[in-house]
C-alpha cells in the first residue's frame, strides 16, 4: 500500500476553497451499465453533483464535450484480474488515467499489475469493494500503490456486502495509510444511483485540483451526513456535523468510543478522550442508518 506524507486531515475543515461533491466509480453502456454515458452525466447533474468518473469496465469512455453538461468529468477505468496464486480476485479505478483499454493478459494477475497500469497511464488508484472481492486482508498487504480504498460500495448492497470498513481499519493497524472512499458503481440507477460520495475540498474545480486533494485526503465520504468540522487537543477530539444518532471515533483494534443521542433527539456535537491508538476516524450515522466517514487522523 501507498504510505500517504500527510498525517491524517483535520487541515481539510478550514483549507481554502469549497466543497465539491462527487461520485468516483460508475459504469454506463459502455460496459454493463443501463444508461448512456450522456444519460450518467445527466443522472449525477440533476442531483447536485459537481464532478464523476465514468469507471467502465476495462476501458475509458471518452467524453465529448464535457464542458456542456456543467459537469466535470474525470477519465477513469475499472480494471480486474484473478491471481491464481492467491485464488482471489481484484477489482481496481483507475482515476484520471490517459485513455487506454485493459488487455487480456493483465486480467491474469497479479493484482500489482492492475495498480502498475493506472500509474503507467498516469492516474491514481482505489481498491474496489474488498468485501464483494472476498478478500482477505493479506489479499490487500501485497498491493502496493493505491491512494484509497472503498468503504461503501452502493451496488454490493445486491449481495449484502457493501461495506468495507474492516479491510480499512486491517490495514490502517498495521500502519498502511489510505483513504476511504464510499462510491456508488452504479450500474442499473435504481438501488445504486447517488447513494455514496465524496465531498472533496479543493481550490478549484478542474481535474489536477479535485486528483490532488484526493491524494491528499482533503475530503471525506459519507451517503447523506455532512462533517462540519474535526478538532482535537492533546487529550480529546470532538465532531460538528449534520443531525446524527450516532457519532463513533474508531481507533485500532479495541481502541474508540462512541457517543449516542438520547430522548429522540439528534447529535450535532460529540467529544470523547483520545483513543490510545496510533489512529482515529470519525463515523456520524443518521437516524435512517446512513453514515459519513472522515479521514483517519494519524496520532
Amino acid at each position: 500500500m501507498e504510505r500517504v506524507s500527510s498525517a491524517g486531515n483535520l487541515s481539510v475543515f478550514n483549507a481554502p476553497g469549497r466543497w465539491f461533491r462527487g461520485n468516483l466509480h460508475t459504469h454506463s453502456t459502455n460496459s454493463d451499465g443501463l444508461l448512456s454515458p450522456e444519460e450518467v452525466l445527466r443522472f449525477y447533474k440533476d442531483r447536485g453533483y459537481d464532478f464523476l468518473a465514468i469507471s467502465d469496465h476495462r476501458v475509458t469512455t471518452e467524453i465529448a464535450n464535457q464542458d456542456s453538461s456543467g459537469l466535470l468529468v474525470i477519465p477513469a477505468i475499472e480494471l480486474d484480474c484473478y491471481d491464481p496464486e492467491r485464488q482471489v480476485g481484484y477489482h481496481v479505478v483507475g482515476l484520471g488515467v490517459s485513455p487506454f483499454n485493459q488487455d487480456e493478459d493483465s486480467r491474469r494477475g497479479p493484482a500489482q499489475r492492475l495498480i502498475d497500469t493506472v500509474r503507467a497511464a498516469g492516474g491514481i488508484a482505489v481498491l474496489a469493494h474488498p468485501y464483494w472481492s472476498g478478500q482477505e486482508t493479506g489479499d490487500l498487504l501485497v498491493v502496493e500503490g493505491a491512494f484509497g480504498v472503498e468503504v461503501f460500495n452502493a451496488t454490493c448492497r445486491r449481495h449484502g456486502k457493501e461495506r468495507g470498513e474492516m479491510h480499512w481499519d486491517n490495514l490502517l493497524h498495521r500502519g498502511h495509510r489510505l483513504w476511504g472512499i464510499a462510491c456508488d458503481d452504479a450500474h442499473h440507477y435504481d438501488l445504486d444511483g447517488a447513494q455514496g460520495w465524496v465531498m472533496v475540498r479543493a481550490a478549484e474545480l478542474t481535474p489536477s485540483a479535485i486528483l490532488d486533494a484526493l491524494q491528499k485526503g482533503m475530503f471525506y465520504a459519507t451517503r447523506g451526513p455532512a462533517i462540519l468540522d474535526i478538532g482535537m487537543d492533546g487529550e480529546s477530539i470532538w465532531v460538528h456535523c449534520s443531525p446524527v444518532q450516532e457519532i463513533r471515533f474508531i481507533g485500532s483494534r479495541g481502541t474508540g468510543r462512541s457517543v449516542r443521542a438520547t430522548g429522540g433527539e439528534d447529535l450535532t456535537f460529540g467529544r470523547v478522550k483520545l483513543p490510545k491508538s496510533s489512529y482515529v476516524r470519525v463515523e456520524c450515522i443518521d437516524k435512517v442508518g446512513r453514515s459519513a466517514w472522515s479521514q483517519p487522523i494519524f496520532l
